[in-house]
C-alpha cells in the first residue's frame, strides 16, 4: 500500500496502487496548482466568437418576437437596443475568458480545468436560448424573414 503523510497522519490509500500511484503535492494538495503559464491571447477570440453568436441568438429572437424583417430599418431605439446587447454579450464573455485566463497563469486551476469551464458555459449558455446545434441556429435565423 502506498502511504501519504498529510497534516501529520499517515493516510493508506490502496486505489494508488490500482491507479499507477497517487500525485499529490507535499502539502497535501490536489496537484491543480501547478506551473505558472502564458494564456496565449488568440483565447480571447474564442471568447468574443462566443459571445457574438449569443448576440446573433439574441437579435433573432428579438426580430422574430416583433414581427421585424432582417431588411427592415430598426430606427434609432432598435438600432441602439442592438449595439448594447451586442456590447454586453461580448464583454461579459470576454470578461469570463480574461477572468479564467488570469487563473491559469496564476496556477490557480489547470488547462482542463479551462476548456470544461468554457465548454460548460457555452451550453448552458446556447441551451438556456433554446439552440442546442448548428440547426437549432439555422432554423431560427432562417425563421426571421
Amino acid at each position: 500500500m502506498v502511504a501519504h503523510v498529510v497534516g501529520g497522519y499517515n493516510l493508506r490509500l490502496p486505489w494508488c496502487e490500482l491507479n499507477g500511484g497517487c500525485r499529490m503535492s507535499e502539502d497535501g494538495g490536489n496537484g491543480d496548482e501547478g506551473e505558472k503559464v502564458k494564456v496565449p491571447e488568440l483565447l480571447d477570440v474564442v471568447w468574443v466568437a462566443l459571445g457574438f453568436a449569443v448576440w446573433v441568438i439574441l437579435v433573432a429572437k428579438f426580430l422574430k418576437s416583433q414581427g421585424i424583417s432582417r431588411t427592415e430599418d430598426l430606427g434609432k431605439g432598435g438600432g441602439l437596443l442592438m449595439l448594447i446587447s451586442m456590447g454586453a454579450a461580448t464583454y461579459c464573455f470576454s470578461a469570463i475568458g480574461s477572468q479564467l485566463g488570469r487563473e491559469v497563469e496564476r496556477g490557480k486551476i489547470t488547462w482542463a480545468t479551462y476548456w470544461t469551464t468554457l465548454i460548460g458555459i457555452a451550453v448552458a449558455t446556447f441551451a438556456f436560448l433554446g439552440v442546442t446545434g448548428i440547426d437549432d441556429f439555422l432554423k431560427l435565423w432562417d425563421s426571421v424573414k
